[in-house]
């Protein structure tokens, strides 16, 4: 029978449209805010260790803490988003923001008060991701999802701008407790916008048919599987691979950030010179989450044949970064612009494309699945840029890019993996795994077939 669907998704409204667009900026302020007091605390780690008499190590310690706080927070955050809506959850994630910045902008004066809010701004950050994430699956429609990720993903290093631009207008003048208090203020802001222009934005959970105490409340069986993921089961073994393999990306990745500059002025580059290639580099990995997201959103595709085709990109964009890598490790300042620019490009473009091929795998939990996913992102950001400063210190920079390209090569064999556990099965419904815009069978045969209605996962 010939298919009534049309072959393109009808244009939403403009106030539909609105709605859409304030939730991704709702979503980037939420994000960012999330992330500021790990942020700011690299950025005047120079001014924090005079202050606080102490070195690098009780710094680094203290980032390292933070990570492990989101890992910590991550899982159990996204459970109880898929449960109470992520309203709740954003709202009391971005006032543990503020209270983590507010504190350490008023009390931090020894390391041990600056660790304990900085654990407070850890949980915040592990809770508000998977809300943030479950709040676009839900507010966003389907076929624009992609580029609504990518864009979430890009914005999150603004917070690395926001904190580099406190060191001279702030810390350098007022000192920096002062640029923690500026930090406090703004994620008050967003709070506020939150709270009084944030709720209307809350759309009702999706109707998965999957009822809600299997899609939230189940218990994990023996067999690793509960309720509610794909194929009608939350795979939680191919969530733990995932974020493993996550987390092998991350650490090279996190690595890379931390330590390009000090690396090429070890290569013999002036140091502005190399800050400034590091800025370049910055831009194509924030141009390629948003460039790839917007392709992933022309594919067509829906459930696990869309995770599948997201995985296999995410894959080929981390194999692109360990070439980066690899030509790093040669130390040659011939191959450095373009090493950092291909390991920056594919080290840092696949970000947001995870998250929407997890949500695409998860449609029913979305925030949950993230959650779990997201434990990886937080361990590679803690382990890999500790791993690499003790390798360079012991045994050099071209090491230290050599293991970044090997973790790469792991993660991307880890995806091509997990690729193969999440092959698509044809006993599952066509309509959640066929292209997006290819019409059902079932809804063609009625007397008088409905038009599509184009909501988020």
């Amino acid at each position: 029978m010939t298919p009534t669907t049309p072959m393109h998704p009808p244009a939403p409204s403009a106030d539909r449209s609105r709605r859409q667009l304030a939730s991704v900026a709702l979503a980037v302020a939420l994000a960012t805010s999330g992330v500021l007091p790990v942020f700011l605390t690299g950025a005047l780690s120079v001014q924090i260790e005079v202050g606080l008499h102490v070195g690098t190590t009780a710094i680094g310690g203290a980032v390292a803490t933070y990570f492990a706080a989101s890992a910590l927070s991550s899982v159990r955050a996204g459970r109880l988003a898929e449960r109470v809506g992520p309203f709740k959850v954003m709202l009391v994630a971005v006032g543990l923001a503020a209270f983590a910045l507010l504190g350490i902008g008023l009390m931090a004066n020894s390391v041990y008060v600056l660790l304990a809010f900085l654990v407070a701004g850890g949980v915040s950050n592990g809770a508000m991701q998977p809300a943030v994430n479950l709040l676009l699956a839900r507010a966003v429609d389907e076929h624009r999802q992609g580029l609504a990720f990518g864009i979430k993903q890009a914005a999150i290093p603004s917070a690395t701008l926001l904190s580099g631009l406190a060191v001279p207008a702030l810390a350098l003048t007022a000192g920096w407790h002062a640029a923690y208090l500026a930090a406090a203020g703004l994620a008050l802001v967003v709070g506020a916008a939150l709270v009084f222009g944030g709720r209307r934005l809350m759309p009702a959970p999706a109707a998965t048919g999957v009822p809600a105490r299997a899609a939230g409340d189940a218990g994990v069986s023996g067999r690793g599987r509960e309720a509610g993921g794909p194929g009608g089961t939350f795979d939680l073994r191919l969530l733990v691979f995932l974020a493993a393999a996550m987390a092998c990306g991350v650490a090279a990745a996190n690595s890379l950030g931390s330590f390009v500059v000090a690396g090429a002025v070890h290569d013999g580059v002036a140091p502005g010179l190399a800050g400034v290639l590091s800025a370049a580099g910055s831009v194509v990995g924030l141009s390629a989450r948003v460039g790839f997201g917007w392709r992933a959103d022309r594919t067509g595709l829906r459930g696990r044949r869309a995770a599948n085709a997201h995985l296999e990109t995410v894959a080929v964009l981390i194999a692109v970064g360990a070439l980066g890598y690899g030509m790093l490790a040669f130390g040659n300042v011939v191959l450095l612009v373009p090493a950092v620019l291909i390991a920056y490009g594919g080290g840092w473009g696949y970000n947001g494309l995870f998250n929407l091929a997890v949500v695409r795998a998860y449609p029913e939990n979305p925030g949950r699945a993230t959650g779990v996913a997201q434990v990886g992102t937080y361990i590679g950001g803690m382990v890999g840029p500790i791993t690499f400063g003790v390798v360079a210190d012991h045994l050099g920079f071209n090491v230290g890019w050599g293991l970044c390209a090997g973790l790469a090569v792991l993660a991307v064999t880890a995806f091509s993996l997990s690729r193969r556990s999440l092959g698509a099965n044809p006993a599952t419904d066509a309509r959640r795994d066929g292209p997006l815009l290819e019409a059902s069978e079932e809804a063609s045969e009625g007397p008088s077939p409905p038009s599509p209605t184009w909501t988020g996962a």
